[in-house]
Parts: structure tokens; sequence; C-alpha cells
């Protein structure tokens, strides 16, 4: 059986509440008359109603402080409020409009007109309490998804002797598409960093399938190029129109060489002690499962004593601020030189900092944002 709504109807002269309440009941409401505003907050409060039919002027206490003192309680703020009242002039109207009433109906009153609009104000609350449980739901699916991917990437990074890293993370969402995992095995430490095309669960989804595919490479992690070549196969088919840029940084910490591959993603970046100079490392390759046939290029280089390696995703150099300018490549490559001093976790930390900053603050952010930070600990 269908739940009848219950409308509070209140006002001080007999005769309106018995019509109004005639009018309602006959339309099939639950009617609950109350001739005082003092009486109604106690009704209201004991019992919340589907709407309150509320007149202004009464003794004790008006229309506008019952309406203000219900909109401060918690119980009752979200019961529909609808003005009834003789006053017919603007500044009367505008003020039940600013203590929180929905609408205004003058007086004299037509059935029809009262039913329509009752109609369509709890129509309005059905609907709005909908979306709240909806939105609700939402809530709870994205914290449930949060955790998940919180889990996805909560391997505790191994200490190290030969190196000090830092791994930051902001999601512009409660679920983002950037992911990192690692391999360290025998002297040979493996960094993947990779971008999920889109945010949200969606992406979230693909960074579960990122981490299966990465953990069946394990025969291929001290080879970056085939490691990539063997997870574009996997994803080619198999992540819908989306798409993944990474890059797979193989250090060798007894030969000192760094090997890198990179599919589409921004270049790593090195600081060298005592050079101003930022080295872009930017293999060739193509972004992961676009193409079934897709090839990578790897790239050697030395790792020399105290370098400093950046890994990092697009949402941190193409953070735009109130003016619409991104932070780009340039301002990235100046600020590492000037915080060349600083240990990795400071770096990684203030770096976050000032693109939250330049973007007018952390809910403004447009993408996710990854900083893997990484210092070489070898003085010879």
């Amino acid at each position: 059986m269908e739940k009848k709504e219950t409308i509070l109807i209140v006002d001080d002269t007999p005769n309106n509440l018995r019509i109004l309440s005639q009018i309602l009941s006959d339309a099939g409401y639950i009617v609950r008359p109350c001739p005082s505003g003092k009486l109604a907050l106690k009704a209201a409060r004991a019992q919340i109603p589907s709407l309150i039919l509320l007149d202004i002027v009464m003794p004790e206490m008006d229309g506008y402080e019952v309406c203000k003192i219900l909109k401060t309680d918690t119980k009752t703020e979200n019961i529909p409020i609808l003005f009834i009242s003789a006053l017919d002039d603007l500044s009367n109207k505008m003020k039940a409009f600013e203590v929180g009433g929905l609408d205004y109906i003058t007086k004299p009153f037509h059935a029809g007109e009262v039913l329509a609009r009752i109609k369509t104000h709890l129509e309005l609350q059905r609907v709005k309490e909908e979306l709240t449980d909806n939105f609700n739901q939402m809530e709870l699916e994205f914290v449930k998804a949060r955790q998940t991917q919180e889990l996805l990437m909560s391997r505790k990074f191994p200490s190290i002797p030969e190196v000090d890293v830092d791994i930051r993370y902001r999601s512009m969402t409660k679920v983002g598409g950037d992911y990192y995992d690692f391999f360290y095995e025998d002297g040979h430490l493996g960094i993947l960093i990779a971008d999920v095309s889109g945010h949200g669960a969606a992406a979230s989804l693909i960074v579960s399938i990122v981490k299966i595919v990465f953990y069946y490479q394990k025969n291929n992690m001290l080879n970056p190029s085939l490691l990539l070549q063997n997870m574009n196969e996997a994803f080619y088919g198999n992540i819908g129109k989306e798409f993944v840029t990474a890059t797979y940084l193989l250090i060798d910490l007894k030969k000192q060489k760094i090997t890198v591959a990179n599919a589409a993603h921004p270049p790593l970046l090195l600081l060298r002690e005592g050079s101003k100079e930022i080295i872009q490392i930017l293999p060739r390759g193509t972004l992961l499962g676009i193409k079934p046939d897709a090839k990578f290029q790897s790239l050697e280089i030395d790792f020399q004593p105290k370098d400093r390696l950046l890994l990092y995703t697009d949402g941190l150099i193409e953070a735009p601020n109130e003016s619409n300018e991104m932070y780009d490549e340039e301002r990235l490559a100046d600020f590492l030189r000037k915080n060349r001093n600083l240990k990795p976790s400071e770096l990684s930390e203030k770096l976050m900092k000032e693109i939250i900053d330049w973007s007018g603050g952390e809910l403004k952010l447009e993408d996710d944002i990854m900083i893997i930070t990484i210092d070489n600990k070898i003085n010879n």
C-alpha cells in the first residue's frame, strides 16, 4: 500500500484550519491541524510531516520565526514549508523565501491551487530525497573503490641502501587513474608509473587491470621495452576505448645503470650533481592499449653518484592556474634546480604543495598527480 503524505497545517484561524483540512483530507492526505506556532514546533519535532502549510500572522510566534527555528534544527530542516497569508505585498513574500519557505500562497486560497502546489513540492521533495539516497550510495561506493585502490598501492616500498625513494599521490576525485608499482630483486629495482585515461571509478577499474598485468610480467622485469610491449598486448581489446601511458624505470644497483622504456608518458627527468641541466629521458613508445603490435624503445644511461630522478604524471605539468596557464616543463625544471638540496621526501612534499597552490587549492586540481623522486645515495 502506498504511504500517504502527512500535511501539518499551522494557522490561528479555526475556519482556515477547517477548510484546509477538508480540502487535503478529500485529496487523500493525512492532515494534522495546529492552531499556533509553538504547538507547530512541538508537533513537527514529534513526528516529521511530509510538508507544512504555515500562516504568517499569528500571535506569540509568527510564521517567519517558526520557519527560522525549523530550518536551524537538523531534525526538521528538510521539511518543505509553504507559507499561506493574506499579506500580498512583495516584501512579505521576499521575507518568506529568505527564511526558508519554498512557496507562498495568498489568501483567500483556491483548492485547486493549494493542491497543485502541494503536489509539486512533494514531488520535488521525493526527487530530492531520491537524489540524496543515490548520492550517498555513490559516496559509499567511492569509499569502497578508494579503499580498494589504496590496497593496490599499499605494498611497502623496501628500504634500499643505494637509493632514497619518495612517492606522493593526489587524486582529483575519491578514486583516480594514476598508479605505481615496483620490482626489487637481486640488485635490480624496477619502478612502473602509469596514468589511465579518464577519472573516477572507471579509471580505478583499469588501474586494477594495470596491477594484474604488471604482476604477470615477472619474467620481463629486467627488460623494460619487452615489459611494456607485453603489457600493451594484454591491454589491447580489454580496456574499451581507454588507454594507458607509462614509464618503466629499471635501476641496476650493482652496475649503476638505468634503463628506461616509455609509453607516451612524460619524460623521466635527471638532475646531476653540480649541474643545472635537466636531462629528459624519453625513449620512443606509443600509448598502451591502442595498437596490438606496438614496439617500445629502451634507453640506457649511467646512474651517477648523487643523481636525482623524477617520475611524474601529466597532471603535474598540465595543472592550470586561474589564468589558465599550465605549470609546464620549464617551471618544473626551474623548481628542481632551485630545490636541489632538499631530500626526496621534502622535495616531493614542497612540489605537491606548489602545484596545489598554483591551481588555487586542492579542489581546483583538474587531474590526478603522482610524483616519484629517486636519489642515488652512492657517493663514489
